[in-house]
């Protein structure tokens, strides 16, 4: 950042006088206003649309055209969440900007090497792990905390409207303004109910595990690149390697999860492609065991025995209104009504060839306004 915003926000921040006397430089004032989204990993208690969005870092990059002119790191502490509408300003900006962009919540490693960028084209070009997508500290405690990377809707910068003629602050700078809503890189994915069709003799059953298969561990979200390939799980091993287990992308439990309900969803975020291919969409697979049933299994010789598991590979989908579905896009929940387990779909190995297709509902993250305090 420029040595005169710099000294401007050094002051301002360890100041406790209510008027902060700025140099005139002839340079831009810009106010801020950002708004984010609620997120959560929501298993066992709490919806998508019940947690705020928690900040541990904030890049705020004052751009020309391209080039990075000055950037604000703005770190966990000096983030509060405001009502809708507040807005902050940076000062003594040098005069030729005309855009910001703004990203949320990289890691450490990213955060280093995105500081040193000199472009917005070279800043997009960060690689982000879904393993930090999901940070919840285990898979039994529900909701984690919440640290999602975000940026701007479009993944671009935003122009920052100067009046004309142009309107002057008492200092002399030029004053301008900018609105940047963010959002999620990723999509999410929510199961809000597991049924056992008792019309075809499923009685009961326990929900042992929910696996996410075949998902991109990594990516350049802030330019819509994905890699070549998704991460694919081959074998039922594979779902307790330490690899897979280390995405988060799976609920577990030997005595049995809680069944989801409308108040107990469970949910994972994944890096959205524009496909719906069943070789680029998340499958979702349900592991169950504990079958009370008076029937055989589908195609199965044998009666459906209590003491194994079964498996449910859920790996297309269609919108609830029959139409066909169109593609899983950033800050989006997708939200499977329901998942009714049959002997038609049920499977003693979850890689084999049943694959079933469920209908979805579309929501959007929602919207409260993120402030950082600057002490002013």
């Amino acid at each position: 950042m420029s040595l005169m915003a710099l000294l401007a926000v050094f002051f301002v921040s360890c100041s406790t006088e209510t008027d902060i006397i700025e140099e005139n430089d002839g340079g831009k004032d810009v106010t801020l206003t950002i708004s984010t989204s609620p997120l959560t990993k929501s298993a066992y208690t709490e919806s998508y649309s019940s947690k705020k969005a928690e900040i541990k870092n904030l890049l705020v990059y004052f751009l020309n055209d391209d080039a990075v002119i000055t950037y604000f790191d703005l770190p966990e502490g000096s983030l509060a969440v405001e009502t809708a509408g507040y807005s902050y300003k940076f000062t003594n900006l040098e005069s030729t900007i005309n855009k910001v962009y703004v990203v949320a919540n990289l890691n450490d490693a990213q955060l280093t090497a995105a500081k040193a960028k000199t472009t917005l084209a070279d800043i997009k070009k960060t690689t982000i792990e879904l393993s930090t997508q999901q940070d919840i500290s285990t898979n039994t405690k529900g909701i984690g905390s919440n640290k999602i990377v975000m940026t701007s809707a479009n993944k671009g910068s935003v122009e920052i409207t100067f009046p004309t003629p142009s309107a002057l602050e008492t200092n002399g700078n030029i004053k301008g303004s900018v609105s940047v809503g963010l959002t999620p890189v990723v999509s999410r994915i929510e199961i809000a109910s597991i049924t056992a069709d008792n019309t075809i003799n499923i009685l009961n059953y326990k929900l042992e595990a929910i696996y996410v298969n075949n998902f991109y561990k990594d990516a350049l979200p802030l330019e819509n690149t994905y890699g070549n390939s998704p991460y694919v799980v081959t074998t039922v091993a594979g779902f307790n390697a330490v690899e897979y287990t280390a995405f988060n992308m799976y609920d577990a439990k030997t005595d049995g999860l809680e069944k989801p309900t409308a108040s107990n969803i469970y949910g994972y975020q994944f890096f959205p492609v524009n496909s719906i291919s069943t070789a680029d969409v998340p499958h979702i697979i349900l592991k169950v065991k504990g079958i009370s049933s008076s029937t055989t299994a589908g195609n199965y010789s044998e009666v459906i025995s209590s003491d194994k598991s079964y498996y449910v590979n859920i790996n297309a989908y269609t919108w609830v209104s029959g139409d066909a579905f169109s593609s899983f896009e950033p800050g989006k929940v997708y939200i499977i009504q329901s998942i009714v387990l049959s002997e038609k779909n049920l499977m003693k190995d979850p890689f084999g060839a049943k694959n079933v297709t469920v209908d979805v509902s579309v929501n959007e993250w929602g919207s409260v306004v993120l402030s950082p305090d600057y002490g002013y």
